[in-house]
């Protein structure tokens, strides 16, 4: 799957392809490791409100996106609402699927949801504090339920309040 985006910035159009990373879709049902987002670079498979990386987990270096080491192995961290990650996805077939996470959260009013091909699902997931000042602590978390089609689609990983860390989600059951 090739998604195409184009945006026009000071020096006119431009154009990144958008590709799953590793070139395979992540199944659905399935579990999707967050250090797995799309390739293709910000603005296209990321947004970051900063252009280093700010995590200790040493993958994907080179880019812009807070990865940590915790959880089962690498989480995003560092998070700021407005921040997304997004992903390439192949659903098996046509169904209502539950949707769970692994996440973390030091801080009050962390949050983040999901969107499939641009659209909300799910439920906004509102972060309890797993431990005061301390992100090591992870819990899985129910994000509601997503009604998808069979074929290809993008999952987004959009974080709506401050400091929460995201290991995996999965959609379906694993």
């Amino acid at each position: 799957v090739l998604i195409e985006w184009e945006f026009a910035g000071e020096g006119g159009s431009s154009s990144t392809t958008q590709t799953p990373h590793g070139g395979v879709a992540a199944k659905i049902p399935g579990k999707i490791e967050v250090e797995n987002y799309d390739d293709g670079g910000t603005r296209h498979a990321y947004n970051d409100a900063d252009a280093e990386n700010q995590g200790d987990a040493n993958v994907r270096t080179d880019e812009g996106v807070d990865l940590v080491a915790g959880g089962t192995g690498v989480a995003i961290g560092y998070t700021k609402a407005d921040e997304w990650i997004e992903f390439t996805v192949d659903v098996e077939e046509d169904g209502e699927y539950p949707i769970k996470a692994y996440a973390s959260s030091g801080a009050e009013n962390s949050s983040f949801c999901f969107l499939v091909d641009g659209k909300a699902v799910g439920d906004t997931v509102k972060m309890r504090m797993t431990a005061e000042n301390d992100w090591s602590v992870y819990e899985e978390v129910s994000a509601g339920k997503a009604t998808l089609t069979k074929g290809p689609h993008e999952i987004r990983l959009a974080i709506t309040g401050d400091n929460v860390n995201v290991d995996w989600f999965s959609f379906g059951e694993v």
